[in-house]
């Protein structure tokens, strides 16, 4: 299994359990028909053997036309703008949009008017570091943190 990239990570082992209890439907998705459990953890690894951990299957955003987008991957990009406390990226209607907790301060800091202005400015920005298919097409504002879970993945 060397050297192969952007795929789930199976799990065989004592580790791993054998099934699920009392629910063989569940069991027959959780495992492959030789016998590896489906972490539904994505990633990849090196000629070396050295194991890259790069997201969820659950997380996956599928556009139309079939490409697969990590969320966090373009998260990482549009939370530098100056302006952004938080970004969560979800799918809408085909397109990658965005809800922005904006950093206030530095909005009033930098003098900025019109929030909204130097958001799309900011984001046209950093989208030109990605693929076009993975830029936002468009964002709206909160005032409130983004509703996380314990592990800090959104809700």
């Amino acid at each position: 299994m060397r050297g192969w990239a952007d795929a789930e990570i199976p799990r065989r082992g004592l580790i791993v359990l054998s099934g699920v209890r009392a629910n063989s439907g569940e069991t027959a998705e959780a495992f492959t028909d030789d016998g590896w459990f489906r972490t539904g953890d994505l990633g990849w690894q090196d000629a070396d053997g050295y194991l890259f951990v790069t997201g969820r299957s659950k997380e996956v955003i599928v556009l139309p036309d079939g490409k697969n987008v990590a969320p966090e991957e373009v998260e990482a990009v549009y939370v530098q703008s100056r302006y952004v406390r938080d970004i969560a990226v979800l799918e809408r209607n085909g397109r990658l949009v965005a809800l922005v907790l904006p950093d206030l301060d530095a909005a009033r800091a930098a003098g900025a008017g019109r929030l909204a202005n130097e958001l799309r400015v900011s984001f046209g920005e950093l989208g030109s570091r990605l693929p076009r298919y993975m830029r936002i097409s468009d964002f709206v504002t909160v005032l409130a943190p983004l509703p996380r879970n314990p592990l800090g993945k959104y809700l």
